[in-house]
């Protein structure tokens, strides 16, 4: 039952992302995902669809292994942000996800309905969303 909760959140997520298009609004621009430093830098952008795909990939994983209500845990206090993701759907709207240098988390910000999502990541998708710059290059 935890890990229908879990999956039932990321779905309704994507669906609220992408389901404008499937009734008939105008997609209004492409998937994209753009990556910010800690001083809100872009530091690396991307439409490639090879990355896009990786990148759900690892956030669908992370999503599998939480136990219960620990989805909704806060950060710990001393965790230190090392980059904040913004994916942006095909209809344009998108969502914030933080990762951290110090914890192997990954929060998802402000989802419509659900709030934000704590998720802990193995350590290869960790060190993966821990260097960006090295994405189009895999």
């Amino acid at each position: 039952m935890k890990k229908v909760l879990i999956y039932v959140s990321i779905s309704l997520t994507v669906f609220l992302l992408t389901g404008c298009s499937l009734f008939g609004a105008k997609t209004v621009s492409q998937e994209k995902i753009t990556v910010y430093d800690t001083e809100n830098n872009n530091i690396f952008e991307s439409t490639n669809q090879e990355v896009l795909d990786v990148f759900g990939e690892y956030i669908g994983q992370a999503g599998g292994t939480v136990e219960g209500t620990e989805i909704f845990s806060d950060v710990p206090d001393d965790a230190h942000v090392l980059y904040r993701f913004e994916f942006t759907g095909e209809t344009g709207h998108g969502i914030h996800l933080y990762n951290y240098s110090n914890y192997d988390y990954l929060l998802l910000e402000k989802l419509p309905i659900i709030g934000d999502m704590r998720l802990e990541m193995d350590k290869g998708t960790a060190e993966w969303m821990r260097h960006p710059a090295n994405w189009e290059s895999n």
